[in-house]
């Protein structure tokens, strides 16, 4: 392969083992020009000793012999793609001066190829370039980290949450590569230019890849989907941890003992496909029934609503109502609902002040929780049918869980050190959810057609 060693001190002949290597060199040799005489005007033998400085010796692959040789991250790159392999511990000379470098190792794995390459597929480059156009970002001057392959790293970084900055670059560079066949290849930016293109970006741009990307999906189970003629939703939330910055501190602490600065992220999905239907997000003083009223606007008449929330969700139960949208929530730490008409399921209507005119129906609960709904005709859904559908409603935090198998704790941590990071982080992480969620229906249904954002 590559073998490095430093120069001796005594010159040695241009004739011999360098002449005959001049002529049979092996055309995966770094120094793949005819070797240059120590003694020749110009080398390193011909300056005085005093200032000759020990440079790296070359051996080469056909003949054995040995030649003075500038070694770069260009040629130790073409031996690195002809032979699958990556060189380790490579001693780099610039301007005269010896360098260490040690090149990380790459697990250059098929799924991590894989899994750009659908990336790239789901989220094609015409889509991105439509994107950074309507957010404003669009960009000047040729750059080295255009948006278009900023954005895809960001979303890369919610795929690979347990790689760091540099890994991911790196899975990303790769991923490209290999789905071009190994046409295009890219040398890999350096974490502070990668803070820096993120930070051009914003967050504007994800936000809208996300609302490209929200919406209702395929139903691959229909009989999950929906009950008695609606279309099965839920409203939820999560909470994600940020690292404790000066910056991040303007988010807030959940509580006393909370040892890191948190957000709060709502969103509407389906039940069926667990797609999302809208999000939003909020600092951990705006509480989840304030963040769920920005979410109202996504709503409509051949829905049924499946959401939880405590005594203070009456308030925003109300204006749901008037979407008309059908509402069956579970409210917990509330009193006992005045009793009207039963009937024989167990359930029962009421009237309650505040929440409008129209009749409720309640369905106790095991505890003290209850069901309220719009649907007050028990021939339409019984109790036990609208108990067990709020049973198996979308949970939020568990459907966000295996972004993150590395997790300790109740909620997961991000990785963005600012408020404008953060929140271009969590629309990229909304973004590759979706994603998902795609491949899983397409894979249930079977459909041999591909997805792809539009």
């Amino acid at each position: 392969m590559l073998e490095v060693r430093p120069a001796r001190t005594q010159t040695r002949s241009g004739t011999g083992a360098s002449a005959a290597c001049s002529t049979r060199r092996s055309p995966r040799c770094p120094a793949a020009s005819p070797c240059r005489s120590e003694s020749t005007p110009g080398s390193p033998a011909a300056r005085p000793a005093a200032s000759r400085r020990a440079l790296p010796r070359c051996r080469c692959f056909a003949c054995g012999s040995a030649s003075v040789r500038r070694v770069s991250l260009v040629n130790l790159d073409v031996v690195r793609r002809e032979n699958q392999a990556f060189a380790y511990n490579v001693v780099r000379t610039l301007s005269g001066k010896v360098t260490q470098v040690k090149t990380p190792p790459d697990d250059v794995r098929l799924a991590d190829q894989l899994s750009v390459g659908y990336l790239t597929s789901i989220f094609p480059m015409s889509l991105l370039d439509e994107v950074i156009e309507v957010s404003g970002c669009a960009e000047r001057r040729r750059r080295a980290l255009p948006a278009r392959l900023t954005m895809y790293y960001v979303l890369a970084l919610c795929l690979f949450s347990d790689k760091n900055y540099d890994q991911v670059m790196r899975l990303l560079l790769n991923g490209l590569a290999w789905r071009s066949r190994w046409a295009h290849t890219w040398e890999a930016p350096s974490v502070s230019a990668i803070s820096r293109a993120r930070a051009r970006l914003g967050a504007e741009p994800l936000r809208v890849l996300f609302c490209r990307a929200s919406g209702p999906a395929p139903e691959t189970r229909p009989a999950a989907s929906r009950l008695a003629g609606l279309r099965l939703v839920t409203m939820d939330g999560a909470t994600l941890f940020v690292p404790e910055t000066r910056d991040n501190s303007a988010f807030g602490y959940p509580d006393e003992t909370a040892r890191f600065p948190c957000v709060r992220v709502v969103a509407v999905a389906e039940n069926g496909t667990h797609a999302l239907i809208d999000a939003t997000f909020g600092d951990s003083a705006v509480e989840r029934h304030t963040l769920a009223r920005r979410l109202l606007r996504c709503l409509e008449s051949d829905m049924l609503l499946l959401a939880r929330f405590g005594p203070q969700g009456l308030g925003l139960w109300r204006q749901a109502a008037e979407t008309g949208t059908h509402l069956l929530w579970g409210i917990t730490g509330a009193g006992a609902f005045p009793m009207g008409r039963g009937f024989a399921d167990g359930s029962y209507l009421t009237r309650v002040t505040g929440l409008g005119d129209a009749p409720l129906r309640v369905i106790p609960l095991p505890g003290a929780e209850w069901l309220i709904t719009t649907l007050t005709d028990p021939n339409q859904a019984t109790a036990a049918e609208l108990a067990a559908r709020y049973a198996d409603r979308w949970v939020m935090d568990s459907a966000l869980a295996w972004l993150y198998p590395g997790r300790r704790g109740a909620a997961a941590m991000l990785r963005s050190r600012s408020p404008e990071m953060v929140a271009q982080e969590i629309w990229a992480l909304l973004c590759i959810y979706q994603a998902v969620r795609a491949l899983a229906c397409q894979a249930a249904g079977d459909t041999g057609s591909s997805w792809t954002f539009v």
